[in-house]
C-alpha cells in the first residue's frame, strides 16, 4: 500500500497501485 495526499480533499490515504505523480488521487 501507498500513503498518498488526496488531490480533493488533502487527507492522506492508502491506495493499492503505485501513484502517478503527473495525476491526481
Amino acid at each position: 500500500m501507498h500513503t498518498v495526499t488526496c488531490g480533493d480533499c488533502g487527507d492522506e490515504c492508502q491506495i493499492p497501485f503505485e501513484p502517478k505523480f503527473n495525476r491526481p488521487v
